[in-house]
């Protein structure tokens, strides 16, 4: 990718009792996006927006059950670049009471209700953008953003200085979601938003994160370098991602924009694209299932769980016709104790792409997307791939990305093995 140029100021007013003021230029912030995308072979965006707010924050698979502190910050309550810890959530995890409360009763029992109101700033073209964020959560998870009707507690979508928000569910009545204009009115910045609403910091801030990425803390703007913090508490619902709509790009709040600040470890290629801000990846919408526990009927179910099946059978939605776009299917297969699944495709036809960050197939060796992946598979394949796995469970995931193909997706079948995955 070519990078130009970034914002390397801005201002910021903090609460907590007085301001701190530095310059930024969000128009400029809108063109480093722009610019930030890769230069051919996706569609996704490596963007490196800096997302600009005070000097601290928290990860995308990543959730922390104990206290996150704050030294070496200088102002009370502030931990990330576009997230603002509450004083409550330093003692308590969104995995905790942080959490966004479900619906215990009623015909909405089972989903998370996170009522919002949006400031009379933006103008029409900008409101469809912040509310295409909305219908993601809303067919693939238990959360419904919701307008405010009379709820005490909301979040207050403004037109503030950047873009940034809580993390979890604060203890104040309202809490603020800073969406500055024009640079952060852009759906993956608000999807990003939303999801340190529900409670997740960013992934590269993960307990694991050191096995995945190196952080160059010298190359790091000085006043931003508690943005690259690592949690060793966090507790990880599922495996690293490089595609998550939480992690950083590779030069990240660089003091030059040529020094990486986050590199891809060990060094392969294609490299993974980090820093992309255009949906939620299949793992981030799998953790926000995880941390909520969203049970059948909270969402737009795709895919099936097979329970102790000696056989079956199983396709991408519309098979053999073409799939639709931002599908996110999931098949958990688990055979008899003491047998193995064995999974074959027949036949796939998926939009290909570098490092299948677009449509693709992702398989696990166990229950969850916690589980080591086995395989990750995109493009057309016109033999067979069968996959075996090490225990009684795989676990399967089919996403494609915003964009609508004429591809036909796949057909597999699987069968209960007697004879493990050689290693």
């Amino acid at each position: 990718c070519l990078f130009l140029f970034t914002a390397q100021t801005f201002f910021l007013r903090l609460r907590f009792g007085h301001q701190q003021s530095v310059r930024v230029n969000e128009d400029l912030e809108a063109v480093v996006y722009t610019l930030n995308r890769p230069v051919a072979g996706t569609r996704n965006i490596a963007g490196s927006l800096q997302e600009p707010l005070p000097q601290t924050g928290k990860t995308g698979s990543s959730v922390f059950p104990q206290a996150i502190q704050t030294t070496g910050v200088g102002v009370r309550g502030i931990k990330e670049g576009d997230m603002r810890m509450s004083l409550r959530m330093n003692r308590n995890s969104a995995g905790g009471t942080d959490k966004w409360p479900k619906t215990r009763s009623g015909p909405n029992r089972g989903l998370v209700r996170i009522p919002y109101k949006i400031s009379r700033q933006y103008n029409r073209t900008q409101l469809a953008v912040i509310r295409s964020a909305i219908p993601t959560f809303t067919r693939h998870t238990c959360l419904r953003f919701v307008p405010r009707r009379t709820e005490v507690a909301f979040i207050y979508i403004s037109n503030g200085k950047g873009c940034w928000a809580d993390v979890g569910k604060t203890g104040h009545p309202s809490q603020t979601v800073s969406l500055g204009i024009p640079g952060c009115v852009i759906k993956g910045i608000v999807l990003h938003e939303f999801m340190h609403v529900a409670g997740f910091q960013h992934e590269h801030s993960r307990s694991d994160r050191n096995r995945y990425v190196k952080i160059y803390r010298q190359h790091v703007q000085p006043d931003m370098v508690a943005n690259f913090d690592r949690y060793n508490d966090s507790v990880n619902y599922v495996v690293y991602d490089y595609n998550s709509v939480m992690h950083y790009s590779k030069n990240a709040f660089s003091k030059e924009i040529y020094l990486p600040t986050v590199q891809v470890i060990p060094k392969r290629k294609p490299e993974p694209i980090i820093g992309q801000r255009e949906r939620l990846s299949p793992y981030d919408i799998e953790e926000v299932k995880y941390l909520y526990d969203c049970g059948a009927g909270t969402y737009q179910r795709c895919g099936r769980d097979f329970f102790n099946l000696a056989t079956g059978s199983f396709n991408s939605p519309s098979y053999p016709s073409p799939y639709p776009a931002e599908a996110h299917c999931t098949w958990n297969i688990t055979v008899q104790p003491g047998r193995f699944v064995n999974v074959t495709f027949k036949g796939i036809d998926i939009s290909d792409s570098p490092v299948c960050q677009n449509d693709v197939i992702l398989i696990h060796d166990g229950k969850n997307a916690a589980a080591p992946t086995m395989r990750t598979i995109c493009g057309t394949q016109t033999g067979d791939i069968s996959i075996v796995s090490t225990g009684r469970s795989m676990f399967i995931i089919f996403s494609s990305d915003p964009t609508r193909d004429s591809n036909r997706g796949f057909r597999a079948i699987f069968r209960e093995s007697n004879e493990p995955k050689l290693t």
